[in-house]
């Protein structure tokens, strides 16, 4: 069964609900660190792989996709900062940057 979710939602259920390691995984804040993983760059590439092969499918343009690329490794917005929800809340993040 195919679920039809619009790309901030993937995003979303990726990087939050299934405590992805945002800031040690992709983002320019743990850059040094030996947890450097381009895992969200990664699950990008599938999405454009599969826009690719079906452009019907999708509500959303590549555009996007570069977007979100740019915005973890930017570690301008708070989405991408930090690696759950409870480590955002307590470091404030939602006072301090805007989220994608």
């Amino acid at each position: 069964m195919a679920v039809n979710r619009p790309a901030p939602t993937m995003v979303s259920a990726d990087t939050e609900v299934n405590n992805h390691t945002s800031s040690s995984s992709s983002s320019a804040v743990a850059a040094t660190g030996l947890q450097d993983s381009p895992i969200f760059l990664q699950f990008l590439d599938g999405v454009h792989q599969l826009m690719h092969q079906f452009p019907s499918h999708f509500e959303f343009t590549p555009h996007l996709l570069t977007f979100l690329a740019d915005a973890a490794y930017s570690a301008q917005y708070g989405t991408f900062i930090c690696n759950a929800d409870y480590e955002r809340v307590m470091e404030r993040v939602k006072l301090h940057t805007c989220s994608v």
